[in-house]
């Protein structure tokens, strides 16, 4: 995982998603054709590989820090929900549990037309000038507007008065160059490889994911939205063990209709999560004296917080009563997926705007992380719901989910300083940039 951002750095992240698709592709058609468990395991270990680029690049790739990270957020949630759905039908067909694979694979490869076609390079070598939303001086924001300018007049054939001055680049007060560089055609577009290199040292990036486990921040979302990710993704698995015994005694296909709740009401979360924060933000920029701070965002962890807590602790009180019907556990499950849908959105755009030029190694650490804790809870988490009992196993989620979610308050009273504390010590991140 944290080995993926070095090559996106250095080669561009077009090359990397394509590659990863394909592997995704192949590996799953080698999952639905293994013959034995040696087979298997080695395709899943190489499914890995294949999703690690996404997991780490993704967020940093989409601009809009609001609804598209609201997106991507019900990427992952209805991942988790639908993936019960199909398989409750496949496992209890004639078809069997390998076309779970054949289904997947038919899907990676519209995937990989689709990523081939649609998904361009993002990498290229820009000037600090256009880092306007990175303390720039007036001068360089000037700079960009003048250039703008004339490339607005050069569209409507207006006559330019200065027609050399985006030929030799709108030069700001520190000297850089405000150059636009000349579009690319179709066919240079979907070209797997642009030609874009990095000028920066390949050990060094390969180095440079390292130092963000001592991010606060960092660990902040690693907490927050990785371990309550993962939570889910263990009430997933534990399903069949929840509904499956008593007093519901669901089969496996009614054990994956219950995700259908938590999948359609992932919906409007996403609908609302993506304006809500930036909202949030707007608003308390303006309470603030028109200053803007990434700790604004966090604002919707409190609702994060009361619905997946309610949510655990409604779903235990429910099935120690014994008799509640399904449909009350499942609105429990439908509320943390909102909670999660909410604040997930929240903090990846905080990462996003305090590891402005670094998010894809800070994300590579906090999937890394989070997906070491999932692969050990998988372990043992069918039979530790089993000696437990389902009223403990919800109890004890909704805890740790708490935990897990009130780190919020340290990092919303002391994000301004561990900033600022970043900023000041850029050695111990390789001398990255200030964010």
């Amino acid at each position: 995982m944290i080995f993926i951002p070095p090559f996106a750095v250095k080669f561009g992240r077009r090359p990397v998603f394509i590659i990863a698709i394909l592997d995704l592709f192949l590996c799953s058609i080698w999952s639905g054709g293994s013959t034995s468990i040696e087979s298997f395991k080695w395709s899943r270990i190489f499914h890995g590989f294949g999703m690690a680029p996404f997991e780490a690049l993704i967020v940093s790739t989409f601009g809009d820090r609001g609804f598209r990270s609201a997106i991507w957020g019900f990427a992952l949630l209805a991942g988790i929900n639908i993936t019960p759905i199909a398989n409750g039908y496949l496992v209890a067909s004639p078809l069997g549990w390998k076309w779970c694979f054949w289904l997947v694979a038919i899907f990676f490869g519209l995937a990989t037309i689709l990523v081939v076609l649609f998904c361009p390079e993002t990498a290229y070598d820009r000037s600090s000038v256009f880092d306007t939303d990175a303390g720039k001086p007036l001068a360089d924001v000037s700079a960009i507007n003048h250039a703008t300018e004339e490339l607005e007049k050069d569209a409507l054939r207006e006559p330019k008065p200065i027609i050399d001055h985006l030929e030799n680049g709108a030069t700001s007060q520190n000297g850089s160059s405000a150059t636009y560089l000349p579009a690319k055609s179709v066919l240079q577009e979907l070209a797997p490889y642009s030609g874009y290199r990095s000028k920066e040292n390949f050990f060094k990036l390969v180095a440079r994911p390292l130092p963000f486990f001592l991010s606060p921040a960092v660990w902040f979302a690693i907490f927050s939205y990785g371990l309550t990710t993962a939570w889910l993704v263990v009430l997933s698995v534990t399903s069949s063990v929840v509904f499956g015994s008593p007093p519901y005694n669901f089969d496996s296909i009614q054990t994956g209709l219950t995700s259908i709740g938590p999948l359609v009401a992932s919906i409007p979360s996403t609908l609302i999560a993506g304006p809500l924060c930036d909202w949030s933000a707007t608003y308390f920029a303006r309470k603030n004296g028109g200053v803007f701070e990434p700790e604004f965002r966090l604002v919707l962890m409190i609702p994060m917080l009361l619905l997946e807590v309610f949510g655990f602790m409604g779903w235990s009180l429910m099935v120690e009563n014994g008799h509640v019907p399904w449909i009350g556990p499942v609105i429990m499950y439908s509320m943390i997926n909102v909670g999660q849908g909410i604040g997930s959105t929240a903090i990846v755009t905080y990462i996003i705007d305090v590891h402005r030029k670094h998010t894809p190694e800070a994300f590579a650490v906090v999937n890394l992380t989070k997906n070491s804790v999932l692969y050990g809870f998988t372990q043992f988490a069918v039979s530790w719901v089993t000696t437990m009992g389902v009223p403990h196993t919800m109890g004890v989620l909704a805890g740790v989910s708490a935990i897990c979610i009130l780190t919020t308050v340290p990092m919303y009273i002391y994000g301004k300083r561990i900033r600022s504390f970043v900023a000041r010590h850029e050695a111990l991140y390789l001398s990255v940039e200030k964010i």
